[in-house]
């Protein structure tokens, strides 16, 4: 009975656990382009449109964390999903936001304690696709 009882606290416990461990960061894509490429290998970041090579914008992308999320889990799931879509490049645009701190009373001090304010990692970016220099027909 006791084991039962163990195996019970187990199956309850560990899918709350697991949950924890997996906050992975969640893309949206609006589709700009009809085209769809092969997914890429590799993706350039640009914080600027470059103007040294056509291209094509195929989608935007935005990604948001929970306060104190690092930038760069952020960063790294855009990346992956301008991959999968097919792109060769993002141009990113930082949104992030710093949390307002808010007073917190303690009682058994009578003092207010302001907690550091955290930073809510925002971006969006743009998909690009270069274009061939001389497109094969």
């Amino acid at each position: 009975m006791a084991r039962k009882h163990w195996m019970y606290h187990i199956a309850i416990a560990l899918p709350l656990v697991l949950s924890g461990c997996a906050s992975e960061t969640q893309v949206s894509v609006q589709s700009v382009s009809r085209l769809h490429f092969s997914p890429s290998t590799t993706v350039q970041v640009f914080s600027k449109v470059p103007d040294n090579r056509p291209f094509i914008v195929i989608a935007k992308l935005a990604a948001e964390g929970p306060a104190g999320t690092p930038s760069s889990q952020v960063l790294a799931a855009l990346e992956k999903k301008a991959a999968a879509l097919g792109a060769d490049a993002i141009v990113l645009r930082n949104d992030s936001q710093k949390t307002a701190p808010v007073l917190q009373y303690n009682p058994s001090g009578g003092t207010y304690n302001e907690p550091k304010s955290e930073i809510i990692p925002r971006y969006t970016a743009k998909a690009l696709r270069w274009l061939e220099a001389n497109p094969k027909h």
